[in-house]
């Protein structure tokens, strides 16, 4: 895998982790405010948090997803191209001649 694609993974990796974890503590820090009203701004937060969280449903499943997707990595690895690069006509550069 290029060095480019790694780095890329890994900030997103990074980015997703962060915004699970400020999500989680900014509702652990303000669940029990003091409400203004029907226009609290800590509530109307507080539901965005809620739904950006609910917008990942697959953040249960996401380790076991992870772990197929490096056990395929590993295996891509160890294989090298063999399981994506097909012996085509044209990637074993043969001519046919009519």
């Amino acid at each position: 895998m290029p060095i480019k694609n790694r780095i890329l993974t890994i900030t997103v990796l990074i980015i997703f982790l962060m915004v699970s974890l400020f999500s989680y503590n900014f509702i652990i820090e303000n669940i029990h405010h003091s409400c203004t009203g029907e226009e609290c701004s800590t509530c109307i937060q507080l539901e965005a948090v809620i739904k950006n969280i609910l917008n990942f449903k697959f953040i249960v499943i996401m380790p076991f997803i992870m772990v197929i997707l490096c056990l395929f990595t590993q295996l891509y690895i160890i294989a090298g191209t063999s399981f994506s690069v097909k012996k085509t006509l044209i990637s074993l550069k043969v001519e046919l001649w009519n």
